[in-house]
């Protein structure tokens, strides 16, 4: 570790010798003025030599004077004074004060350069803050209590659109705050006066007239005895700009959201009517299946009136047996009306039912299609395994009805051997479900993601509209608060309705 040398003397410590000397030699020349008072010119002498020299110095000087007095007038050299002991104690007392003086000018130096240190950092520091100050990029201002900018940097100078501090000293802070945020300023101002910590946001108007949105923070400070304003201002202006054309692009947005909502909306409600009429074809073309039996029977029956009166056999028992089967025919043909009105009738009330039922009643309706092609339909329906359920029952047979519809058409497109639908029905704690398998080969992967999309279909462009699935999800998972999914098996496509229980 390096240690700082000091030199034995140095030439102030050099030239406080010097002064003992001097302080001899006058002491000599005026002994017979000073005989009485020999330790006078040296007490002096002492004193300046402290001074000049430091503690160090004052220490030398001391020694220094002692022997000079004790050599050149104690003893008998130059037969001054005779010696006694009353100046030896003089002497003792005299090197007693020397040590004084020096220690005291040696604390006094250590303070001294400790007071110039001071002064010197608090110098730098000062600068080093009006450098930040004046370089920084937030505006700061000094306002006294009667509202007159005193102090201002080069960025403030730059906000008010001024060049130098002596186009705004001295001026009202409200000259240049806009009129509308004047008042509110002026109170700010006060409360800052008054001890308390502010906060504000305003506008002010330029030397050239710009606008300018600022943000201040204010907080009271004493100088030079007196309370005054103290201020730091960022320029907000960009960012008011910014909040401006933020809340212009929400309101845009809300107004494209309400017009897309709006729009959705219809197209949902369009969708549905869509739904109805492919769900009334459906019925039309199920109705036609179902009477086509029956009517083929009537025209029989019809055409063998004229043959049974040609052959005589037109009696009374043949007419009973007639009208007997041809009312049985009509009575068929009714009951299947009621069955397709009580479908699709607009019941929007939950009601508690067995979910085989309900697959029964849907399957019902495609009965003699499924019957006409040989399609074999899977269903354990003995009332020991029935599920009971409470949900809008005619939704879900709608349901149930566009899959068992999309099975049938996927079979027959294919020209599947030995075509069935499956259906099994389980239940947990949490969730019922059916499931609805054919044995059409499945969907392609590439598009059997799209399934539920609104008008996506596989189907010609007059066998299918593509919403069937869209809307059965819907009615599941908006209205049943279910899920439907579609998976491949390796039979065919499996569609999954799940239910939650206890909803």
């Amino acid at each position: 570790m390096n240690q700082t040398k000091y030199p034995l003397i140095t030439k102030k410590e050099l030239l406080a010798l010097f002064v003992p000397i001097v302080a001899l030699a006058l002491h000599s020349a005026a002994w017979p003025f000073v005989k009485p008072h020999i330790w006078f010119a040296f007490y002096t002498s002492l004193y300046i030599s402290a001074r000049i020299g430091g503690e160090r110095g004052g220490m030398y000087a001391t020694f220094f004077t002692a022997i000079l007095v004790y050599l050149f007038e104690l003893k008998p050299i130059l037969g001054l004074v005779k010696t006694n002991f009353g100046d030896y104690v003089s002497m003792v007392f005299f090197i007693f004060i020397g040590i004084v003086f020096a220690k005291t000018q040696g604390k006094l130096d250590a303070q001294l350069r400790e007071l110039k240190i001071s002064n010197q950092k608090l110098k730098e520091n000062k600068e080093h803050l009006e450098s930040i100050i004046n370089n920084g990029p937030e505006c700061i201002k000094i306002i006294d209590s009667n509202g007159r900018l005193l102090r201002m940097n080069p960025a403030c100078l730059e906000m008010i659109e001024a060049t130098s501090i002596e186009q705004i000293a001295g001026k009202s802070i409200l000259e240049i705050v806009a009129p509308e945020y004047r008042a509110e300023y002026e109170a700010m101002h006060k409360r800052v006066l008054a001890g308390e910590l502010m906060h504000i946001e305003y506008e002010t108007i330029g030397l050239k007239g710009g606008r300018r949105h600022l943000e201040t923070t204010a907080a009271p400070m004493e100088e030079d005895g007196r309370i005054v304003h103290l201020a730091v201002t960022r320029d907000i202006t960009e960012k008011k700009i910014m909040e401006e054309n933020l809340r212009s692009i929400n309101r845009h947005l809300h107004e494209t959201i309400k017009a897309e909502t709006e729009k959705r909306l219809e197209q949902e409600r369009l969708l549905i009517q869509q739904s109805k009429m492919a769900s009334m074809g459906e019925m039309v073309g199920a109705i036609g299946h179902q009477w086509r039996q029956p009517l083929n029977a009537l025209g029989l029956y019809i055409q063998d009136l004229p043959m049974a009166y040609k052959f005589g056999e037109l009696d009374e028992k043949y007419l009973e047996n007639y009208k007997a089967t041809t009312m049985d025919l009509i009575k068929n043909m009714s009951s299947t009306v009621d069955d397709f009105k009580n479908f699709f009738s607009p019941n929007k009330k939950a009601e508690q039912f067995f979910v085989e039922d309900a697959v029964s009643e849907a399957l019902k309706i495609l009965a003699s299609q499924l019957k006409a092609h040989n399609i074999e339909v899977r269903l354990d329906t003995t009332d020991a395994n029935k599920h009971q359920y409470v949900c809008f029952k005619n939704e879900l047979k709608q349901v149930l009805l566009n899959i068992f519809a999309n099975a049938k058409d996927a079979i027959l497109d294919k020209n599947i051997k030995n075509p069935f639908i499956k259906i099994d029905i389980t239940q947990n704690e949490t969730v019922l479900l059916i499931s609805i398998e054919d044995s059409a080969g499945g969907i392609p992967e590439d598009i059997i993601g799209k399934v539920f999309n609104s008008y996506f279909t596989t189907k010609e462009e007059t066998k299918g509209t593509g919403i069937g699935l869209y809307m059965s999800k819907q009615i599941v998972e908006e209205s049943l608060h279910g899920k439907l999914s579609v998976h491949n098996t390796s039979n065919g496509a499996c569609f999954e309705i799940e239910l939650p229980i206890g909803l």
